[in-house]
């Protein structure tokens, strides 16, 4: 009963305010699909082949694109404007379109926020990324083994040097997680230094880590 009504009230909103693309703002005809067929097809023609960004001894990334286009516009509304559930509908792309490169892993583990950016934002995009692709997967959500202990700056308005500074001693583990290779699963990587951070962290096999991503962003990396 209270699925049907979740149901019926959709899709009364739908009827009332009809769903619109993130990526160009056309009508989209399935509710709750944050996207278009064009704006899907176009990620998936925009995969990156550009050299790995990490700064550690683990494996070469997998990425679902380049930071750009309806990608990136996915990515910001994901972010900063609540769409939680686009984190989770981005993950299970991610698995139908690369996730033969992550089948030899155990898990999946979310790049942890700290404990105050999840209060101001309400959630982690990282986590709700890695939710939609352990679900597509089929694959465990590692949660709890890896803890962000310091509120670091935004490494947006930083230069490469000044991101690596600014991370590198941000990350704690709780020892190794169950399993022989895991998925390390952030939204974006652009000078790597982040994620590189956090599997520098790890008191494992560093190259037991994949450092995994939406996206890659192309900006200098000065």
């Amino acid at each position: 009963m209270i699925t049907s009504g979740k149901a019926l009230w959709n899709a009364w909103m739908d009827a009332l305010y009809p769903p619109h693309c993130i990526g160009c703002d056309r009508l989209v005809e399935e509710g709750g699909a944050y996207l278009c067929g064009v704006c899907w097809e176009t990620i998936d023609r925009q995969r990156t082949t550009s050299s790995s960004q990490c700064t550690c001894d683990s494996e070469a990334e997998v990425v679902l694109g380049a930071f750009q286009g309806p990608l990136r516009e996915a990515i910001h509304a994901l972010k900063f404007r609540n769409k939680r559930g686009l984190g989770r509908a981005l993950g299970r792309h991610m698995a139908r379109a690369v996730g033969a490169k992550l089948a030899h892993v155990d898990g999946i583990i979310p790049l942890p926020l700290h404990p105050a950016r999840v209060r101001e934002r309400g959630y982690n995009q990282s986590f709700e990324i890695a939710y939609g692709l352990a679900e597509a997967l089929d694959a465990p959500l590692v949660r709890g083994w890896v803890v962000r202990t310091q509120n670091t700056r935004q490494q947006s308005h930083l230069n490469a040097e000044e991101r690596r500074a600014n991370v590198r001693l941000a990350f704690r583990w709780r020892g190794v997680p169950p399993g022989r290779a895991w998925a390390l699963v952030d939204d974006v990587i652009t000078t790597g230094a982040t994620i590189s951070a956090c599997i520098n962290a790890f008191p494992g096999r560093v190259e037991d880590i994949v450092p995994t991503a939406l996206a890659r962003s192309e900006v200098s990396r000065s």
